[in-house]
């Protein structure tokens, strides 16, 4: 692999990124996401080579196929329209280089003249490619619904018609539904994308977490590579035209949603290939994708059932749900160690009719508990554009009840910030040694992190006693004040074993009353070490919402 040069980075895609970032985040953030990322591609080059899997790996893989007990046949699904004969070439020599051999290729073209494409993939003369030109151009879900239709396997799984696989990628989906103990529904990798030139330049790696119904309500992180089982695929209606833009979105709430289990492959398997008329290329082209997405959404939850709807972040390609409250619940805030005037704060704020505020949790009469511990403030962020629709003016306590009243759910947190507007805590993540760091300490407030992280709601594993709110009913077996991380770390593993989940929400700001000296952009010091590992972290020894890719030590930087 060719060494990283200067001019991979000056290009059109990048400058668009660069400039969208300075007018979304600041000259200050952008300055730190440039470093970061000019750093994480720079070492992602090295850590690629060293990952790929070798010719002598590739001829193990085909011997090890023979033993797997389940060898089903994976169809993949590839709408073309008028696609350039180097990317159609590139996508389909990636198929037949796979390492896993039992695979059909479904090509539905819409081209309005088909002679190009037909000629292509008519010149490899190989029995599994399988290709019908469409008598028209029926758009991107209606091609991809005819390449469905094609389809025989037990699983169908999605490619782009200029992108490509890693040549394991087939046999990593398969060597992962044999060793699976439950029978696997869907499935998803890792992936990153790359530019053509005289090399491939390889950059932007998304190492994903393990399935994240909050993350995926926030943007579609699961993208490529994902496959499903046909049954389900067709079970749900297959793509919809009217999601255009955003259909594979659309496709993977609609599936994921129905699926018993969805399992994340942590290996990048699937490179996106980045040229001006993709929306990796430049977003702005194509924001019909952003308002479908937002259907996509809305229609997630209406067939859920769930109270709730999703409405645009201003960073392109995130959205923000509002879950609404049901009925009027009592919320007691319980202070300790906080600043004198926070009590006055929250009074002058806070529009949610029904709360208490109270210093002591053996006094609180709500169903659900807020613990604010060493607070000064705490409040809607008002760095970044609040919600663009009529609920942008609730209140940081409508917010998180609506969250905390969900099934499922059974603690919220929020951004914790420190002195001088840097993040102290925006969720945290054990080690299996029983380490506990918060990923995003020392950044500024208002900068996204990995993947926007430390900008959108997601699910996460610990939250610290800074600010949390808790159902009443979750508290029983513990000390009500939630005062010591410790108290609270074991809250959030218990509530984990009893499977629940805790999500954060980032666009909610509590700050530290004081700190004694100013906040580092270091993140690499553990906040809590249990002196006994928990039975859930022995259980579980990786995180599920961090990635084994990254070092445990440094979070989120390539080991």
């Amino acid at each position: 692999m060719s060494a990283v040069r200067t001019s991979d980075y000056l290009n059109r895609t990048n400058l668009y990124h660069i400039t969208h970032f300075i007018r979304s985040y600041g000259f200050r953030s952008s300055v730190h996401k440039v470093k970061d990322y000019l750093l994480r591609n720079r070492l992602y080059a090295a850590w690629l080579a060293s990952n790929r899997i070798t010719d002598e790996e590739a001829q193990r893989q085909k011997t090890e196929e023979k033993q797997f007990h389940l060898r089903p046949l994976i169809s993949i699904l590839v709408p073309t329209y008028q696609t350039a004969p180097e990317y159609l070439r590139q996508m389909i020599e990636s198929v037949i280089g796979q390492t896993y051999t039992n695979w059909e290729l479904c090509i539905a073209d819409g081209s309005p003249d088909h002679n190009g494409i037909k000629a292509i993939v008519e010149g490899y003369r190989h029995p599994q490619i399988r290709y019908q030109a469409l008598e028209k151009n029926l758009g991107i879900s209606g091609n991809t619904n005819a390449a469905l239709e094609m389809a025989c396997g037990a699983y169908v799984a999605l490619l782009d018609h200029d992108d490509f696989l890693e040549k394991n990628a087939l046999f990593e989906l398969v060597r992962a539904i044999n060793h699976a103990s439950f029978e696997l529904d869907a499935l998803y990798t890792d992936e990153d994308m790359f530019r053509s030139g005289e090399t491939l330049f390889f950059h932007n790696p998304a190492f994903k977490p393990d399935f994240n119904a909050d993350y995926l309500r926030s943007c579609n992180y699961i993208t490529h590579f994902y496959a499903v089982k046909r049954e389900l695929a067709l079970k749900v209606g297959g793509f919809s035209s009217d999601c255009d833009g955003s259909q594979d979105y659309d496709f993977i709430l609609k599936t994921t949603e129905q699926a018993r289990q969805v399992l994340h492959i942590p290996k990048v398997l699937y490179h996106w290939r980045v040229h001006q008329n993709s929306v990796a290329g430049n977003p702005e082209d194509k924001m019909y994708a952003y308002e479908s997405a937002v259907k996509a959404l809305n229609r997630h939850y209406e067939r859920s059932a769930i109270p709730a709807h999703a409405e645009k972040d201003t960073q392109l390609g995130f959205y923000r749900t509002i879950y609404d409250v049901q009925g009027e619940p009592t919320v007691s805030i319980i202070l300790r160690n906080c600043a004198p005037e926070l009590r006055q704060i929250l009074q002058k704020q806070i529009s949610y009719p029904n709360y208490e505020i109270i210093d002591h949790a053996s006094e609180a009469n709500g169903s659900y508990l807020l613990f604010l511990n060493g607070i000064g403030s705490i409040s809607l962020s008002s760095a970044r554009t609040p919600l663009a629709g009529g609920d942008s003016g609730k209140d940081f306590i409508s917010l998180m009840l609506g969250n905390c009243q969900r099934t499922g759910v059974g603690a919220v947190g929020v951004k914790i910030i420190g002195r001088d507007n840097h993040v102290s805590e925006c969720g945290l993540y054990y080690t299996k040694e029983g380490t506990v760091y918060s990923p995003f300490k020392g950044l500024l407030s208002n900068e996204p992190g990995y993947y926007g992280l430390a900008e959108v709601q997601h699910f996460i594993s610990l939250t610290g006693p800074a600010c949390i709110m808790v159902p009443r009913e979750e508290l029983a077996a513990f000390r009500k004040n939630l005062a010591k991380p410790h108290d609270v770390y074991n809250l959030c593993l218990n509530l984990l074993e009893k499977g629940l989940h805790i999500t954060v929400l980032p666009y909610i700001h509590a700050s530290l009353k004081t700190t004694k000296k100013r906040q580092e952009r270091k993140n690499s010091i553990p906040v809590f070490q249990f002196k006994e590992r928990p039975e859930y972290i022995k259980k579980h020894p990786c995180d599920p919402c961090y990635t084994p890719n990254f070092s445990q030590k440094t979070p989120y930087e390539l080991q």
